[in-house]
C-alpha cells in the first residue's frame, strides 16, 4: 500500500477508509506496511488521523501535508494516533518539526490516543514529556 494523504471538504467525504473500518481491518489481521492520513475538521480544529507507520519511508508525505495545511492557515492541529502501529525516530523528528512550524505560525499541536507499543516508545524515549498528549480526541480538542 502506498502512502497517501487525503483531505475532506464540506461537500464530499475524504476518499479514505473511516477509522471504524480501519479498526475492523486491523482486527481481521491485515497489516499496513505504509501510512494513510485522513484530514478532517472537528469544531474548527484540523485533525490528522494517522494509520499505519510514521517512519522514514512515509515522512515526505506527512511533512508535505502538514506544510500545506499551515500554508493554508491551519494553526490548530490534533494528530490522532489511535490507528498508528509504529513510530520511528524519523516520526519523532516529524512531530518536533510540526510543533516548531505551528509555533512559528502562531498555532499549536496536540497529540491524542497514543496507546500500546507506540505509547511505550513515547515513554521510553522521553518524547512523552515534550508534547501535549491526551487520552482521546475530545480531551485534545478541549485544550484549544
Amino acid at each position: 500500500m502506498a502512502s497517501t494523504a487525503s483531505s475532506e471538504t464540506k461537500d464530499k467525504p475524504a476518499p479514505c477508509i473511516t477509522p471504524s473500518n480501519l479498526i475492523e481491518c486491523i482486527q481481521d489481521g491485515k497489516a499496513f506496511a505504509d501510512m494513510r492520513i485522513t484530514v478532517r475538521m472537528n469544531n474548527g480544529v484540523t485533525v490528522l488521523d494517522i494509520l499505519g507507520r510514521l517512519d522514514s519511508s512515509t515522512l515526505t508525505d506527512a511533512e508535505g501535508l502538514l506544510l500545506r495545511l499551515i500554508d493554508e492557515g491551519e494553526t490548530k492541529i490534533v494528530v490522532n494516533f489511535e490507528l498508528l502501529q509504529y513510530i520511528s525516530s524519523g516520526g519523532f523528528r516529524f512531530l518536533l518539526l510540526a510543533a516548531r512550524w505551528l509555533k512559528e505560525a502562531g498555532g499549536s499541536l496536540r497529540i491524542c490516543a497514543v496507546s500500546g507499543n507506540v505509547r511505550e516508545i513515547f515513554d521510553i524515549s522521553g518524547f512523552a514529556t515534550l508534547f501535549d498528549i491526551f487520552p482521546d480526541e475530545t480531551s485534545a480538542l478541549a485544550r484549544f
